[in-house]
């Protein structure tokens, strides 16, 4: 499949995850709702996963011990940030079209970052000058 097309799609569907969880917030306990979307995603996952191996060759190595710590990190982060969000948006003065935004602004600056410390990444200018103009546009948003 065609890179943009898979990455425009990917974008649409953060997206559409991002309205669902505005929709939930308030409607159920955070903590809760983060368990049960975890749960839903695991199971589609693995309706994937058996659906892949049925159809390919099974790779020599399905899982390592680092790839399993790196994913439980995964899990960590992403349900406490998914409760967090889903305690943010009860809040009827939150503007889901500037809390979400920012969110997404700050998950792409903290990805740059941790490539740039970690991962050992070469620093490039066009990466320094988009994280300004993020934090510029956020800025701007915010007198919306």
């Amino acid at each position: 499949m065609n890179t943009m097309l898979l990455t425009i799609l990917i974008g649409f569907l953060y997206g559409t995850y991002d309205l669902f969880i505005k929709l939930s917030a308030g409607k159920i306990q955070p903590a809760l709702g983060s368990m049960l979307c975890q749960i839903v995603s695991a199971c589609f996952a693995g309706v994937i996963l058996l659906f892949q191996l049925r159809n390919t060759t099974v790779p020599q190595q399905l899982w390592s011990l680092p790839g399993v710590g790196a994913i439980a990190g995964a899990g960590i982060t992403i349900g406490s940030a998914l409760i967090l969000t889903m305690m943010l948006l009860v809040n009827p003065t939150i503007k889901a079209a500037i809390f979400i935004p920012t969110i997404l602004v700050l998950r792409i600056i903290t990805i740059i970052l941790w490539g740039i410390i970690l991962l050992k990444e070469p620093v490039k200018l066009i990466n320094v000058i988009g994280m300004i103009l993020s934090l510029i546009g956020l800025y701007l948003m915010k007198g919306m």
